[in-house]
């Protein structure tokens, strides 16, 4: 993980944060999984639904909780 810090005007400042690619990849898996274990998807049993209908469903939420993941 590379992290370079930009001090802004006053009391701010920007990060940014390079991760490994694999790294990303093997959590947003992870995260996808657990989405999927748990969503209630018209069609389709709980934990049954195809992996790209969770991808497409829970982008946000789970670009959310990988953020918080591996930021912290």
């Amino acid at each position: 993980m590379k992290v370079e810090v930009e001090k802004q005007p006053g009391f701010v400042s920007k990060l940014q944060i390079e991760l490994p690619p694999e790294e990303v990849s093997k959590e947003w898996d992870a995260i996808a999984n657990n989405f999927a274990r748990f969503a209630k998807i018209p069609g389709y049993r709980p934990g049954k639904a195809p992996r790209a209908v969770i991808d497409k469903r829970f982008r946000k939420e789970i670009q959310d909780e990988l953020t918080k993941k591996l930021v912290s």
